[in-house]
């Protein structure tokens, strides 16, 4: 759901005064929304086919000077968005480390040849809407596509309608920070080469760049460099300027936040809603949020919630009447896809078809030129209400008994079930007092709390893993329950079924695993014929480089089996801010 900007700067502002700084479920988020943020993107190429991995590396910076951070806080998360010219195709989200991360999208068998864009943002950039997100063209040939008839877009600005055209390399002005040095450039095939890369910074700064060595064709020339989008930073914030711009979304500097809008059946803002949000786990876990000024609403989430099943819902019972729940989704962007101008030249073309057999070779003998990292462990703080349930009963260590009435009449005595039917209520005795506590207990299912127990009273024993009874008066923040069930099934996939009407649910993922380039190496031996073919395009590719002034980095390659030019690209940016492209040309014979 797209919210209306006349609305978001009027809740934006009165949230601003409401609650400065701004409290996400009981966490604190920067308030300061002047300091704008960029993000560039670096890919191995601009040409692919499909059953290739399309690997990426990322720089975040902020201010609209191109200024990378070196203190101070940034966002944590960025967004990358794969789509086509009428559907998103592939979606990730991406940890950074310090302002920086790295990794690939895989392009499956299945997509059809044509142009697709590249999308990439924070969550804090999306209170710019696409002024300042990253955006390139990249095409993709299916590698079953025999014809491969390659688009033709405005024929009024051709920039990639000939080899030469696309070659004017863009390198960075005199003055650049970095120099690019080639230890030859002419090689044989399966022969060793290095690329130096000198720093001339002063001793305490530092860059952080890229560099690949693929194809000379694998490129589109209007894509943007590094200085090319800021530039283009600069233009937009020149024309819009921060203070002055609505700010809904915040800044994710702890962790991912979910965000929404809750509207009453009119369609208007619902305010001062109570929103709960539970995860399906083996814990009873619970957070929640109220809905502010225009009906928003913000959860910050740490790692426990990654790659989980989310149920967020209004409380108590009785507001759900005539009221939505709408989470916003950050893969949704509200600006159309733009056709790249001008089209491929013919040897781009001959590039792809060569592709397609490449890929068909690879995919044969099992070739890979990377592999993924371990997924780095997290620190995970579950929002449990109870660090240890009172007592545990299971079920499964008695006699079998037909529902859950009988469980509790036979195993539980301080909790007590009366009436069947479509009718049924419940209370608990305090532990403490020994005395009946006069309001219904709240009731958990696989750690989801509902205040819709009729589903599960038909539960038996054959259904049931455990029953916790936690049987005190007890707070969870200004929350107020007396007393607390929580009930696991051991199927909870069908028995979740019959909370989906009281519910919104979302499924998290995980944040995309880094990849690491891992190409065959070939040192000298005899002549002997080789048992595996290297038919790799991407000759290097180094996505993270970190140097510091006065150092000197040399990177070792080997050519492949394949003939041809070869451009050899350094891209980033300095800590003052300086961008960085350079190309050479090498040759393999």
């Amino acid at each position: 759901m797209q919210t209306p900007k006349a609305l978001v700067f009027l809740v934006a502002v009165t949230c601003l005064f409401l609650n400065l700084p701004y409290r996400v479920s009981g966490q604190i988020v920067p308030k300061d929304h002047t300091v704008p943020e960029g993000l560039f993107i670096h890919t191995d190429r601009d040409l692919f086919v499909a059953g290739e991995q399309l690997l990426f590396s990322l720089s975040l910076f902020k201010g609209n000077g191109g200024v990378r951070r070196s203190e101070g806080e940034m966002s944590r998360y960025a967004y990358l968005v794969l789509r086509s010219n009428n559907e998103m195709v592939d979606y990730q989200r991406v940890l950074l480390d310090n302002g920086s991360a790295h990794g690939g999208f895989y392009l499956e068998d299945t997509l059809s040849t044509g142009y697709y864009e590249l999308l990439g943002f924070t969550n804090w950039m999306r209170n710019q809407d696409a002024g300042t997100f990253f955006r390139k063209h990249i095409f993709i040939a299916n590698r079953f596509d025999e014809e491969l008839n390659i688009p033709e877009n405005d024929a009024t600005a051709t920039p990639n309608s000939s080899r030469e055209m696309n070659h004017k390399h863009k390198t960075t002005p005199p003055g650049t920070p970095f120099r690019l040095n080639l230890s030859d450039t002419l090689f044989g095939q399966r022969r060793k080469g290095y690329v130096t890369i000198e720093a001339e910074l002063p001793a305490d700064h530092q860059g952080q760049l890229a560099v690949s060595i693929t194809p000379e064709d694998s490129h589109l020339g209007h894509n943007q460099t590094f200085a090319g989008y800021l530039s283009g930073i600069e233009e937009y914030f020149d024309e819009h300027d921060p203070a002055n711009q609505p700010f809904p979304f915040f800044m994710e500097t702890k962790g991912m936040v979910v965000s929404g809008q809750v509207t009453d059946e009119s369609g208007q803002p619902a305010e001062g809603s109570r929103i709960t949000l539970s995860k399906q786990d083996t814990l009873v876990n619970l957070k929640y949020a109220d809905a502010c000024s225009g009906g928003l609403f913000h959860f910050l989430l740490d790692p426990y919630y990654d790659d989980s099943r989310l149920f967020f819902s209004l409380v108590p019972k009785e507001e759900r009447s005539g009221k939505t729940i709408h989470l916003f989704d950050k893969a949704e962007v509200d600006f159309p896809f733009t056709s790249p101008p001008g089209t491929l030249y013919p040897e781009q073309r001959d590039l792809l078809i060569s592709g397609q057999d490449l890929v068909s070779i690879q995919k044969a003998y099992r070739l890979s030129d990377h592999d993924m990292l371990e997924k780095p462990r997290a620190n995970v703080f579950p929002p449990l209400l109870y660090a240890k349930a009172n007592d545990a009963f299971y079920p499964d260590k008695y006699v079998a008994l037909d529902d859950v009435y009988e469980i509790a009449f036979e195993l539980i005595p301080s909790w007590r079930i009366r009436g069947r039917g479509d009718e049924a209520t419940h209370i608990m005795t305090d532990a403490t007092l020994r005395q009946r506590m006069g309001d219904t207990p709240v009731f958990f299912v696989d750690g989801v709390i509902t205040d819709n127990i009729l589903p599960y009273l038909e539960l038996g024993s054959e259904d049931l893993l455990k029953i916790e009874t936690h049987d005190f008066r007890w707070q969870h923040g200004d929350m107020y329950f007396p007393g607390i069930i929580s009930i696991f099934t051991k199927d909870p996939a069908t028995h979740f079924a019959a909370l989906e009407d009281d519910y919104v649910a979302t499924t998290t993922d995980n944040p995309a695993i880094q990849l690491r380039f891992n190409p065959p190496v070939h040192e000298k031996t005899t002549e002997k014929k080789p048992e595996k073919p290297d038919a790799r395009q991407v000759l290097l590719w180094e996505p993270d480089i970190r140097i510091g002034g006065g150092q000197t980095v040399s990177l070792p390659f080997y050519t492949s089996d394949l003939n041809g030019r070869f451009v050899v690209t350094l891209q980033g940016i300095s800590e003052r801010g300086e961008p960085v492209f350079q190309q050479q040309i090498i040759e393999v014979q």
